[in-house]
């Protein structure tokens, strides 16, 4: 699965193919001998792709077996990040990915004002927010992570729509 995570990261600030999310995904994928969305026959501009088996969704949130190289396709997913005070700037921007397609190149941790965990996910992605080049981002699955720094710095991450994590195949 390192193989898929290198491919996508070679490609990093390049324009792969034609500029579009699953260009960027096809490429790291096929230089990994594994199967693209066109090997399962799920295709068109408004197809939920397929990139393989299906191990974590938004229905399915078990996110403790996702691993780097596994691929993301987003549906009408929006993050909105809202701060009170002056805390300190979020890793996590907010962001919309209504049909979208991102390689995850790692998995961490965010931690609540009650203490409890949430992954953080670094996602390598193409066509995003107007950039038709590779970058890196970060987003959370989670529906929500509140994070509170005290003396009233907060930060409100908020994250709705669905994702599909898939395992890659062999071809």
């Amino acid at each position: 699965m390192a193989g898929i995570v290198t491919s996508a990261s070679s490609k990093m600030k390049q324009k792969v193919g034609d500029g579009q999310c699953t260009r960027l995904v096809a490429y790291a994928l096929t230089e990994a001998g594994k199967k693209t969305t066109r090997d399962f026959d799920v295709v068109g501009n408004t197809a939920d792709y397929v990139w393989g088996t299906v191990v974590a969704s938004d229905s399915s949130p078990t996110l403790d077996a996702v691993l780097p190289g596994d691929i993301i396709q987003f549906r009408n997913h929006v993050i909105t990040v809202k701060t009170t005070g002056s805390p300190p700037a979020p890793s996590i921007l907010p962001g919309e990915r209504k049909h979208h397609s991102a390689v995850i190149a790692n998995k961490g941790w965010r931690q609540d004002d009650y203490g409890r965990m949430y992954y953080e996910f670094s996602i390598i992605e193409q066509n995003y927010a107007g950039k038709k080049y590779v970058v890196k981002s970060k987003v959370l699955l989670q529906p929500k992570a509140d994070l509170d720094f005290g003396s009233g710095n907060e930060i409100l991450i908020q994250s709705t729509g669905k994702y599909w994590i898939y395992r890659p195949v062999n071809k």
